[in-house]
């Protein structure tokens, strides 16, 4: 039977299994993560209950992501990306803990898209373009 091959750091050294806080593991990002981190490390990501306090480190991805929300909802969208997120820096800052925050998947404000003539060909370079581009 062959044993796993151990993962090393940058520094070579063994990776040490954490216990990881996600936060907004709902989405995207967040799931696909999720799978990579349980399947291929040593960590654990113990579920909705984890409390910051019992994590080695707390990755933050809750965030409302959705276009039609910017510019329908900007005060709930700010607050849910940005002040929301201000306890959980301060509580890891205050105990010195780990966090990773990332910002949204989106890009604020209009894509280059939106500027090009209609007749452009930068325009149908992919249907995943054309949509966002609408």
């Amino acid at each position: 039977m062959a044993t796993a091959a151990v993962k090393l750091d940058l520094d070579g050294r063994p990776i040490k299994p954490m216990t990881i806080c996600m936060i907004g593991a709902g989405g995207f990002i967040g799931s696909h993560l999720c799978e990579k981190i349980l399947f291929e490390t040593p960590h654990k990501i113990p579920g909705a209950r984890c409390l910051i306090k019992m994590a080695d480190l707390t990755i933050n991805l809750a965030a409302i992501c959705t276009p039609a929300d910017y510019n329908t909802r900007p005060l709930d969208t700010i607050y849910s990306n940005f002040i929301d997120a201000l306890p959980v820096v301060k509580y890891c800052s205050e105990n010195n803990k780990r966090l990773i925050h990332f910002s949204t998947c989106e890009v604020y404000g209009k894509t280059i898209g939106s500027f090009l003539p209609k007749d452009s060909p930068l325009r149908q370079v992919t249907l995943a373009f054309e949509l966002k581009i609408c």
